[in-house]
């Protein structure tokens, strides 16, 4: 028998990525995680047609209000929180929630060139990634 635990994984996504999807998918059917995806509503210029497998549970953003968003997740019961950056102010949220109890990650794919506005985020990290990340 399996004694090995299943993570529940929730993904707070923006703009989804097909290679991410490709990703999700063998993390779900490694049998190790219980894979979950909020994603904002596909880009209506973007060319996009995701194909979600069935292993992966994907809920759209705006189905859902921001409260019943919060009722999700928590019935989730999630054990990590992975979010896409922190520009999307209901996914903070969710975010500074779970904080002191799971690891919550921040990705970010913008490559770092040093600017002004990436120096000032980084500066103030308490404000944009402390109350949110850890």
């Amino acid at each position: 028998m399996n004694t090995e635990k299943k993570y529940k994984i929730v993904f707070l996504y923006t703009e989804l990525a097909s290679y991410f999807i490709s990703c999700a998918q063998k993390l779900a059917e490694s049998g190790r995680a219980e894979v979950h995806i909020v994603r904002w509503p596909l880009n209506k210029e973007a060319p996009f047609d995701f194909k979600f497998p069935d292993s992966v549970k994907v809920y759209t953003k705006t189905d859902f209000t921001p409260e019943k968003l919060h009722l999700l997740v928590d019935s989730i019961k999630p054990d990590l929180i992975y979010c896409s950056g922190w520009v999307d102010k209901i996914y903070r949220k969710i975010c500074k929630n779970y904080v002191k109890k799971i690891h919550v990650v921040v990705g970010i794919d913008n490559q770092w060139d040093g600017s002004f506005k990436q120096q000032l985020a980084g500066f103030l990290n308490f404000i944009f990634i402390k109350p949110y990340f850890n």
